[in-house]
C-alpha cells in the first residue's frame, strides 16, 4: 500500500540528488495520497462516531456499491431523506449504482461537511 510519508521520502531523495523532475513527480504522489488518507481517516471516523448519520448511510452503501454488492448499495440510498437537491457527489453516486455504472471517485466524497 503506497503511503503519502514514503513518497515524500522519496521526494526528498530526488531533491538531494538534483533530480527536480523526479521530485515533481513524487510531490504530485504525496499530494494525491495525502489528499485519499485525509478522505480514508474522516470516512472512518464518520462511521465510528455517528455510525447512522447521512454521510455514514452515504459511505456504506459507496462501500457496498464499490464491493460488487449493488442491490445493498441501492437499499441504503432509498433508506436515505429525500432532498430535491443531493449533493453533487450522492447524486452521483446513486446514478452509478442505479445504472451500474463508475462509481465517483472517493475523494469527491465532501468531508468538510461532516
Amino acid at each position: 500500500r503506497e503511503r503519502s510519508s514514503t513518497a515524500y521520502l522519496m521526494q526528498r531523495a530526488a531533491l538531494l540528488r538534483g533530480d527536480n523532475e523526479r521530485a515533481e513527480l513524487w510531490r504530485q504522489t504525496t499530494d494525491r495520497l495525502r489528499r485519499k488518507e485525509a478522505v480514508d481517516s474522516a470516512v472512518s471516523q464518520v462511521l465510528k462516531d455517528n455510525p447512522k448519520s447521512y454521510w455514514a448511510l452515504v459511505i456504506r452503501a459507496y462501500q457496498f456499491a464499490e464491493r460488487g454488492n449493488p442491490h445493498q448499495a441501492q437499499q441504503l440510498l432509498k433508506s436515505l431523506p429525500t432532498a430535491k437537491d443531493d449533493d453533487p457527489f450522492v447524486a452521483d453516486l446513486k446514478k452509478a449504482v442505479r445504472t451500474r455504472g463508475e462509481l465517483p471517485a472517493k475523494d469527491r466524497i465532501p468531508i468538510e461537511l461532516f
